[in-house]
């Protein structure tokens, strides 16, 4: 600066946008190890909470097609849980805490596996093919017959009779 004289500074301020968010992937665990392996696929549709540690702001979120959601949240501690449904169970913990910080953005995953079914048909090999060959083929389903289900060790597990049309089931096997 300079007598009689006077200089104009300008500072220009710019605000960062960022966001601070929470991801989430849910998987199908084949091998139930708790940990999402290359072939294992994401499961859609599938709903969260995402609750505030000290708020207790609560965030609903669902899965996509592609087995993920994320979540726009503020800086702190926060409860991710999964809900449950009917016919899985988890391979990695129901709940999870994590603390996120400004402009963050936090990945979970969490696993599950299908509770196990086993399906089957029973029916009469007319033509002894070795396939069920249905109408007009010879072959026909067998109603009434007792299936049983043995593990590797020759213990049985299930025992269900098929149904009218030659089908069985066992479910709930892990």
């Amino acid at each position: 600066v300079t007598p009689c004289c006077y200089t104009i500074f300008t500072f220009g301020n710019h605000q960062v946008q960022c966001t601070t968010a929470i991801c989430i992937t849910k998987f199908n665990d084949f091998n139930c190890n708790g940990h999402q392996d290359g072939t294992e696929p994401v499961l859609p549709d599938w709903t969260f909470v995402i609750t505030n540690a000290v708020s207790g702001q609560t965030i609903y979120v669902t899965t996509g097609t592609n087995g993920v959601t994320c979540a726009n949240v503020t800086a702190g501690t926060w409860k991710i849980c999964e809900v449950q449904q009917a016919g899985w169970v988890v391979t990695t913990p129901e709940c999870v805490f994590v603390t996120i910080a400004t402009c963050q953005t936090i990945s979970v995953e969490f696993g599950n596996s299908s509770t196990g079914t086993v399906c089957g048909f029973k029916y009469n090999d007319v033509n002894n093919n070795g396939t069920y060959d249905p109408f007009p083929g010879p072959d026909v389903p067998m109603s009434g017959w007792t299936i049983n289900l043995y593990d590797d060790t020759f213990t049985l597990i299930a025992s269900g009779i098929t149904d009218a049309n030659g089908l069985y089931c066992f479910e709930n096997l892990l």
